[in-house]
């Protein structure tokens, strides 16, 4: 498969995202999707997370963190592409502590 068709996007959620269940709400979803990469919680309150896969998988996944649930409020959601060769290709989806 062709790396270059890939997105490889790191994602940072601000809001109410962390004691709600985010993590495994993205973990279900990017499983879902085809999605490789990790999510974490950061010791500011947000949680990062790494979506590597197809476009329009990524996207999807990030509209629905956008919309969120009732419990999960994203204010803000920041998004970056960065390079293969600092984020090498994960084989699955994992929730990192």
């Amino acid at each position: 498969e062709d790396a270059e068709m890939e997105q490889n996007i790191l994602a940072t959620a601000y809001g109410r995202v962390q004691g709600v269940g985010f993590r495994y709400f993205v973990y279900r979803w990017a499983q879902q999707l085809g999605i490789c990469g990790w999510v974490k919680n950061c010791e500011d309150g947000s949680v990062r997370m790494l979506l590597q896969g197809e476009r329009a998988a990524v996207e999807k996944l990030l509209d629905v963190l956008r919309e969120g649930t009732v419990w999960i409020v994203v204010e803000k959601l920041l998004t970056e592409q960065v390079p293969w060769e600092v984020y090498p290709k994960e084989g699955s989806f994992s929730v990192r502590y």
